[in-house]
């Protein structure tokens, strides 16, 4: 273990002493921040359909309604929430292009409370069971109201309450258009347009937190950056390994290549355990919210630093002039990061959806980079405060991807720089 630690020490040594990698893995990723914790701790909309679920309760007309007609015909079977559901479908922004709502149906409460969490939805509307009789009920108030003479066998009282619900967090964006839009809409198709009405949609927003910003949601994402960050070194060291004989010298001796990868791979993971307390203590004083489940983030950090190690040897096997390391480093990490969504959410197209062979999770196209699931595991962890057994599949998601990216890099390497002659 000697030799082990001897490598080890080194690499934290050369990484300290170069003051570019102290620039950009440490105070760069500080920099960005201060910027976000000043300026953009409140969001701003922008006209894009908002992902929302909806769960639809309604039990329709009872059978034995009659409504409205000389002839006495019969409503049962019939659901005002299909023609409610089809009205949110409809709707559109100001510009008359864009639809405000990406509407998912669900028959299992279980399920959308869980894609809530997640955000994959960023509102979860639920219709009641008796949504149909409130409407029954407002159709005998109108009819009533305006001295119609129709025949009303089978419908409610003109007291009867319901209630249409909208979860979420009020605090996200998504939400509060959501729950401006759903209550409007159902305010007035309730009501029949009528102006100075009784009110029939309950905001419960509270679901997942106490309220976050987009700073909040920003910041796990400023981490991986950081990490990323660390990428430019990572390649850049490994090269110097080479070009100053460092391991020309190593093969002389009794070291076995595995000792040398585990050094070096020891080294980096350390720095980003460094990196990652720093950054939350400042973020913290910008205002991120804290919650219990900051040390099981680390569980996520060592997956995800691993890696990064492994895209950096693989570089590396590739690269001749650790000079160069740093730009084209940046060129793969930057991108990474904002495909990932580390800084706003970007269009991420399902491949595996429910129901699938991974059951109740879906797989999307930048699922492949461990810096998605990472950064889902780590909101899931900070933000909301869910317990690490609850994320096996996110953690097993970033462990099998880091796995991989790792042993690839490591073979390359290996095989460019590691072989004795």
């Amino acid at each position: 273990m000697g030799i082990i630690y001897q490598i080890f020490l080194k690499n934290i040594r050369v990484y300290y002493r170069n003051k570019p990698s102290l620039f950009f893995s440490l105070l760069f990723p500080l920099v960005f921040i201060g910027v976000f914790g000043i300026a953009f701790q409140y969001g701003a909309p922008g006209n894009s359909p908002i992902t929302i679920g909806v769960i639809n309760l309604d039990q329709g007309i009872p059978g034995n309604t009659i409504v409205l007609s000389q002839n006495g015909s019969k409503l049962s079977g019939n659901y005002f929430s299909q023609e409610f559901i089809q009205i949110l479908k409809n709707v559109k922004y100001e510009d008359n292009k864009t639809y405000a709502f990406d509407i998912n149906l669900y028959n299992s409460s279980i399920q959308a409370q869980s894609d809530l969490l997640r955000r994959n939805i960023l509102a979860l509307v639920i219709i009641p069971s008796n949504f149909s009789l409130l409407m029954m009920s407002k159709i005998r108030e109108f009819v009533e109201k305006n001295h119609i003479n129709a025949s009303l066998n089978g419908f409610p009282p003109t007291n009867y309450t319901s209630n249409i619900v909208v979860k979420g967090d009020s605090t996200l964006l998504g939400y509060t258009i959501t729950s401006t839009i759903v209550s409007q809409i159902a305010n007035s198709y309730v009501n029949f347009s009528q102006a100075n009405s009784q009110r029939y949609v309950i905001l419960e927003g509270t679901t997942q937190t106490k309220g976050i910003t987009v700073f909040d949601l920003t910041t796990p994402g400023l981490l991986i950056f950081a990490i990323l960050n660390n990428l430019g070194t990572i390649t850049a060291v490994a090269l110097m390994d080479k070009r100053f004989g460092f391991l020309d010298r190593l093969k002389l001796s009794k070291l076995k290549p595995w000792q040398y990868i585990f050094g070096f791979t020891l080294s980096q993971i350390l720095v980003a355990f460094v990196q990652v307390p720093i950054m939350f203590f400042a973020a913290v004083l910008f205002g991120f919210q804290v919650t219990t489940q900051y040390l099981p983030a680390f569980v996520f950090i060592f997956f995800f630093a691993l890696s990064v190690t492994g895209m950096g040897l693989f570089l590396a096997s590739f690269i001749s002039n650790p000079d160069s390391a740093g730009g084209i480093s940046a060129i793969i990490g930057t991108p990474m990061a904002f495909l990932a969504g580390a800084f706003f959410q970007i269009p991420n197209p399902v491949i595996i959806g429910k129901g699938g062979i991974l059951g109740d999770h879906i797989f999307r196209v930048f699922d492949f980079l461990p810096a998605t699931p990472t950064l889902t595991g780590l909101r899931l962890l900070l933000i909301d405060g869910v317990p690490l057994q609850n994320l096996s599949f996110e953690l097993s998601l970033v462990a099998a991807l880091s796995i991989l990216y790792f042993v690839i890099g490591l073979i390359f390497y290996a095989r460019r720089h590691l072989r004795t002659n």
